[in-house]
């Protein structure tokens, strides 16, 4: 430190970055972040499905396909989020899928107060 320069805030003792740390790259990243357009407890209805294509020789054992094409035109409640912005719905009890938001269409949310909205 130079003298007669006087410190702005010194470093927490744990040697952790602060919120006052990264509020200048919060700041500078703001607008590039995306706000979601989903919540949780959202009503969604499955508009479309990804082509996903299996390498050559490998089979859909586990009956990937066949339940998306039955996921098709129904409604499912968002139970969350997973990595890269996907959607996590799920369509029966032992089923879990994450799927992109461009594949699905708001049909109803719940307000703050619990009245319900419904788009069409």
């Amino acid at each position: 430190m130079w003298p007669g320069t006087a410190v702005l805030f010194q470093k927490p003792v744990s040697g952790n970055a602060t919120s006052r740390d990264l509020a200048s790259v919060v700041i500078k990243h703001g607008p590039l972040m995306r706000k979601r357009k989903f919540r949780i407890g959202d009503k969604v209805l499955v508009i479309a499905l990804p082509r996903d294509n299996y390498a050559p020789g490998v089979k859909d054992e586990l009956g990937t396909e066949k339940l998306l094409q039955s996921m098709l035109g129904k409604v499912y409640a968002i139970t969350g989020f997973g990595k890269y912005d996907l959607v996590e719905l799920q369509p029966t009890r032992r089923d879990t899928i994450w799927i992109e938001p461009k594949f699905l269409k708001l049909h109803a949310r719940k307000g703050k107060d619990g009245a319900k909205a419904t788009f069409r």
